[in-house]
């Protein structure tokens, strides 16, 4: 896995115009978050999944926990007959708790659903 200096993941958020610079010298929990993934290696894409899914458990689930579901979402043949393609977890809302639990208990994980979110979100949340 390649790793990145602090000041690399920064100018990749800038760059993006996911953060601004501002922002970015607040130190706030959102841009911490994406600093700290992107300096582990991770793409974009994935930590904004993290975020979501975070979002929608109301707590950090880990990032194995995560990396199950993403995984399981996006390769098991059955969602992919059901749907015609893996299931992207940016587009999964509050109305798919059941789904997820499904999915969790399917894959063995005993994650608590006791603050998943009761309606839409417009920002993420960061733990």
């Amino acid at each position: 896995m390649n790793t990145i200096t602090r000041e690399e993941a920064i100018d990749i958020l800038i760059g993006n115009k996911i953060f601004d610079e501002k922002t970015i010298n607040e130190h706030n929990k959102a841009s911490e978050f994406y600093i700290k993934h992107l300096i582990e290696g991770w793409d974009i894409c994935d930590i904004d999944r993290m975020a979501h899914l975070n979002t929608l458990f109301g707590y950090d689930i880990g990032v194995d926990n995560w990396s199950k579901i993403d995984s399981e979402l996006w390769s098991n043949k059955k969602y992919w007959d059901n749907y015609g393609c893996g299931v992207e977890i940016l587009e999964l809302t509050y109305t798919d708790k059941g789904f997820i639990q499904n999915v969790c208990k399917e894959i063995g994980l005993d994650l608590s659903f006791d603050k998943w979110r009761t309606e839409d979100f417009k920002c993420y949340e960061y733990y």
